[in-house]
């Protein structure tokens, strides 16, 4: 009786023992299940990651490529912008003006054709044509000189002044009085032949062979005063006459 007890009593903490082994295990089952889907979780959480990164970089590098596309678009537009820009520039700046022309006219009887070089009076503001055979010079504030190499006697004056300083009537009044000194007498309205610019006067003065002419006209924002000191019959007067119609 005894050891019936004794094997029931084993029996019974076998079963026990058994059962609590079988929760036990379970559990260890449950929680390695749960490990093993959170281990799942997280190597397919990067994958997603990486998949949703690579989604965005693309789209990125799609949209600097729609980018680069539209600014390659708008570059021909700012550069024909830029080229009518230069246009208007140009002509806002004036014609430009060869570096030399011919000229011809004659002189001591002689008809001549000769190269005339485009000289800029820097410090006046103008520029002119003076041809092959005469010296261009600035000789002091105001005034430049052209002069005949073979004979510094004859020569062409031009004088500039600027109109928001100065009075035309009395730059007449000067003209007309250096005129009547030379010659000592009143000196005689003149005015050149088919000139291009609008005169304001002009008066002439000799004394022998010596002609003394000047006239004074008004370009731009600024009065030109020529004054020419040639022989009679040399056909310098004409020569000066065509350089200083160049004035620009």
């Amino acid at each position: 009786m005894k050891k019936f007890m004794m094997l029931l009593l084993i029996s019974m903490l076998a079963a026990f023992m058994a059962a609590c082994g079988t929760e036990n295990t379970g559990e260890e089952n449950t929680a390695g299940e749960q490990n093993q889907e959170e281990s799942t979780e997280e190597a397919e959480a990067p994958e997603d990651t990486v998949e949703e990164e690579n989604e965005e970089e693309t789209v990125e590098e799609t949209e600097s490529e729609t980018d680069s596309e539209d600014i390659a678009e708008e570059e021909p537009a700012e550069e024909e912008v830029t080229e009518e820009g230069t246009e208007e520039a140009d002509s806002g700046e004036g014609k430009v003006r060869l570096l030399e022309q011919p000229m011809t006219f004659t002189i001591n009887g002689e008809e001549t054709e000769r190269t005339a070089f485009l000289q800029e009076s820097e410090e006046n503001n103008y520029s002119l044509y003076v041809a092959d055979g005469f010296t261009f010079t600035p000789e002091e504030p105001n005034v430049d000189q052209i002069y005949f190499d073979e004979d510094g006697s004859q020569f062409m004056r031009v004088h500039t002044y600027p109109v928001s300083e100065s009075e035309a009537a009395l730059i007449e009044d000067q003209m007309k009085g250096q005129a009547e000194a030379i010659q000592g007498e009143e000196a005689a309205d003149w005015m050149p032949e088919d000139a291009s610019h609008d005169m304001i006067a002009g008066y002439e003065a000799a004394v022998g062979d010596d002609q003394f002419k000047t006239y004074l006209y008004e370009i731009d924002d600024m009065y030109v005063r020529i004054a020419i000191h040639a022989k009679a019959d040399s056909g310098l007067e004409n020569a000066f006459l065509q350089m200083a119609e160049t004035i620009e």
